[in-house]
């Protein structure tokens, strides 16, 4: 772990007063926001052994318990994330650091979202954005928007989801962030996936994966990528498809983005479904069910039954796929995913 020169901060954002051998808040943070989750985890170990418990020390606490949370949340841990968010929220209450309050409750909610506690996830939102107000700090400010635009895209509040991304847009352009705008730029490009506007999800995907590689986010950028695949097997465009998941996968599977391995596994299925090789496909998904066991996210699946349909859809199973898209439509129903629900219920629709 390389040793950083003492500097002055008081959130996550920046660096802080540190007179140990320990790894900054600074330099942390960028390797959470370049995907080096698992070395950034000894960090803050490194950082938190050093660091004395006292009153001038919360923020930088509080903040190794945010950044942690990040890490861990990345990892696709999201039970140690909230306990690690809620530890950070408290500190950072105790210690009258709004910002980093803010960003915690963010984590939270977003671990509300991804566990399909829809509502629950916006009222924390609420919360957050009250504290971010209190604040004054646009990159906050910024986050809570994106997260809140995130949970009405997911409920089909699609009108509501677009004016807080642009709201988010706009805030951390201000701050000067860019790993969350990035962020923000794949999320929105979901708003027009779930409305089959393909050809506009796959361009805003794309922008989104240029700027990530820029910026040298390779974990957003791999995100964006499986992404675009997405929606360019729906365009028919399987050659770039395949493109950009044999460009994400080597990235994920060297940042311990296990989720990310997943999906674009599980995608990699469909196509090879779709080109004929079954054997290969059922290969590709039996590798993917086997790494979703490694995570707790619900909503999994739900994503897989809803390959798995396409698979079978392309063998020409038409009634073990409407079985799946089924399953499917049971798990984002139970999670109050609206925007999925619709989804499946328009490949049920072309079954039909």
């Amino acid at each position: 772990m390389a040793t950083m020169h003492p500097e002055k901060t008081t959130g996550a954002g920046h660096t802080v007063e540190h007179g140990g051998a320990a790894p900054t808040l600074r330099y942390l943070q960028e390797m959470i926001d370049k995907g080096d989750w698992k070395q950034a985890l000894v960090g803050i170990d490194e950082l938190q052994q050093s660091t004395p418990k006292t009153l001038e020390t919360r923020s930088i606490l509080a903040t190794c318990h945010l950044l942690r949370a990040r890490a861990l949340q990345s990892l696709g841990d999201l039970t140690k994330a909230w306990a690690e968010s809620d530890r950070a929220i408290k500190i950072a209450k105790d210690a009258q650091q709004a910002a980093i309050e803010a960003e915690a409750m963010c984590v939270v909610a977003n671990i509300h979202w991804k566990k399909g506690k829809l509502e629950e996830s916006l009222a924390v939102l609420e919360k957050a954005a009250a504290v971010a107000m209190i604040a004054k700090d646009d990159r906050v400010k910024g986050i809570v928007s994106l997260e809140m635009a995130s949970v009405h895209m997911k409920k089909e509040e699609y009108s509501d989801a677009e004016r807080e991304f642009r709201d988010s847009i706009l805030s951390l352009e201000r701050s000067g962030e860019k790993r969350h705008l990035v962020r923000a730029y794949n999320n929105f490009a979901h708003v027009y996936y779930y409305q089959g506007m393909w050809q506009k999800a796959e361009e805003m995907f794309l922008k989104c994966k240029k700027l990530a590689e820029r910026s040298g986010y390779r974990s957003i950028g791999a995100w964006a990528a499986f992404n675009r695949a997405e929606s360019l097997i729906e365009l028919k465009r399987l050659g770039e498809a395949k493109t950009e998941l044999d460009w994400a996968l080597p990235i994920l599977e060297d940042i311990g983005d296990i989720y990310g391995q997943v999906v674009t596994t599980s995608i990699n299925s469909v196509i090879s479904a779709m080109e004929g090789d079954f054997v290969r496909s059922e290969e590709l998904m039996g590798r993917a069910a086997e790494l979703n066991k490694k995570i707790d996210i619900p909503h999994m699946a739900g994503r897989l039954a809803y390959d798995r349909a396409l698979v079978c859809t392309f063998r020409g199973d038409k009634t073990r796929a409407a079985k799946l898209l089924k399953e499917a439509r049971e798990v984002y129903q139970r999670i109050g995913s609206k925007s999925e629900v619709t989804r499946v219920d328009r490949k049920l629709h072309e079954l039909s």
